[in-house]
């Protein structure tokens, strides 16, 4: 997207730790010793740790269909007799200057006059990269302020953070975008109509993309099966989180909850708990007011969905081990659908299955198969149960079987983020902050192992299963194992994707 050269580097991480503290490789080898162990002398342990887990996917799953046939919820709104005071706030860190410039110019032809717009860059090395932003604030006028800022801390919360700091004191509500959105002439006016109670401290837009066409469908199908059944099922139980672009913040609440936080690398997730915790409501509004760029290759959209899960994570930690203020039972079990969104729960099956299979090889214990069998169940209830919640969620749409199938087949090709990301927040790991790259011009290696480990192990199950004599053991690790595979297809639609962005 730039010809100038830049580098791409994964900032440290928000508490500070670098990634040399790894510690939490003893956590991992603990947990494998004690997986072991409990083979050797406990199998019953790991088979009651599959139930748990089963269940775990069971009653999730009951949350996501029941989300899915939830209609859409009307909302109330009012209309606005004067403008209110709005600071539009756009965190940036070595972000191609042409796509930060578009965005400038979009919000230019707002149709609203009482605000400002606040450009935080943080921690672009090369001057090239952010001086040409600088010169177009300058030029747009005294409503755009734009500041460069060496050794920032805290990621996108701490840009955010320091925003609030640089806000007119006039400033009511908080409009943040990301670099590489374009936003609609009547964004503000929709927004502010629907803080319709003083309390309302958030209103979301989705996010909606400008690189895609029926040769990507299945990308934008899978990013946007979110907003269409978990942000409707959290405007009808009271739970709505912010997902980061398009969110319009009245400040009030803002500045009552702390502002923006570092404990969490999905920052909006976590502030959204928050003004939930303290009494305040969040309101989606499902009309497309602002379009930016999906990832363009398999490295960068794996990394966001890293990201994604960690951070939700991180975040999930907060609110089972922080107050449950305000909170009532209908907002916890909406506020967990959410977080989980992006997870899954086959890490535990899948190693299930193999000890499982090792076990029956050398053993004739039937404690070994029935730990096979519940692993192979739980795998198979994934499967199948997330193929009908996306046909539930495309149900009204049109080619509604091709788009499900194909967001269904991308979220596949996502499955190892999604099984072991959580984990490795719960296991103590601190990853690092990885923002997602929109230079065109960088190649990152494309790492499909990871996906295709999760196919491997079902094979290997499969082969001991029938060399065993466990022939339907072996029938159903083999068939569930090319779903992994998917990221094959995932691969193909980012290509189509890079070429899309490249023409745009």
């Amino acid at each position: 997207m730039s010809g100038i050269k830049t580098t791409y580097q994964a900032e440290k991480n928000v508490k500070g730790a670098s990634a040399g503290g790894e510690y939490y490789k003893s956590t991992y080898a603990g947990l494998l010793f004690v997986w072991v162990m409990s083979l050797l002398i406990f199998p019953q342990l790991p088979l009651l740790t599959v139930a748990l887990n089963l269940l775990i996917m069971v009653l999730i799953s009951s949350m996501q269909f029941y989300s899915a046939l939830l209609p859409v919820k009307k909302l109330i709104s009012k209309k606005n007799e004067q403008e209110p005071f709005v600071s539009i706030h756009i965190p940036v860190h070595n972000e191609p200057p042409e796509l930060v410039l578009k965005t400038l110019e979009a919000i230019q032809q707002l149709n609203y006059k009482n605000y400002e717009v606040i450009v935080l860059d943080n921690n672009t090395e090369n001057p090239e990269v952010w001086k040409p932003v600088e010169k177009k604030c300058g030029e747009a006028g005294a409503s755009f302020k734009f500041k460069h800022v060496e050794g920032l801390k805290g990621f996108k919360a701490g840009a955010l953070n320091l925003c609030n700091k640089m806000s007119h004191q006039a400033t009511e509500f908080v409009l943040v975008i990301d670099a590489d959105y374009r936003v609609h002439p009547q964004l503000l006016q929709e927004a502010l109509s629907n803080f319709s109670e003083e309390n309302i401290a958030l209103v979301q837009f989705p996010q909606a993309y400008l690189n895609t066409d029926t040769g990507n469908r299945g990308m934008q199908a899978e990013y946007n099966h979110f907003f269409a059944v978990y942000m409707n099922m959290a405007n009808h139980f009271n739970c709505v989180l912010s997902t980061g672009t398009v969110s319009v913040i009245r400040m009030r609440a803002l500045e009552a909850t702390g502002g923006w936080s570092g404990n969490s690398i999905t920052e909006d997730c976590e502030l959204g708990l928050r003004f939930h915790q303290e009494g305040f409501r969040g309101v989606y509004v499902a009309q497309p007011l602002g379009k930016g760029l999906m990832p363009v290759d398999l490295h960068d959209l794996k990394t966001q969905r890293e990201r994604w899960v960690f951070g939700n994570m991180q975040t999930l930690n907060s609110f089972f081990y922080g107050a449950k203020k305000r909170l009532s039972i209908r907002q916890c079990a909406g506020i967990v659908t959410q977080l989980t969104a992006w997870f899954n729960f086959l890490f535990i099956p899948v190693i299930g299955a193999l000890s499982g299979a090792i076990g029956m090889a050398v053993s004739a214990m039937p404690v070994y198969n029935k730990l096979m069998v519940l692993s192979l169940v739980s795998i198979w209830f994934y499967l199948t149960g997330k193929f009908i919640f996306f046909r539930l969620s495309f149900r009204n749409s049109g080619k509604s079987f091709r788009k499900s199938f194909d967001a269904y087949l991308v979220h596949l090709g996502m499955a190892w983020e999604g099984a072991v990301s959580w984990l490795r927040c719960l296991c103590g790991e601190n990853i690092l902050f990885k923002r997602t790259n929109k230079f065109l011009g960088l190649k990152k290696k494309e790492n499909v192992l990871t996906n295709l480990s999760l196919s491997l192990i079902l094979i290997i199950a499969g082969a001991l299963a029938f060399a065993s004599g466990y022939y339907l053991e072996w029938t159903f690790a083999w068939l569930a194992s090319p779903a992994f595979a998917a990221v094959f297809f995932l691969r193909r639609l980012t290509v189509k994707t890079f070429k899309l962005t490249q023409k745009l």
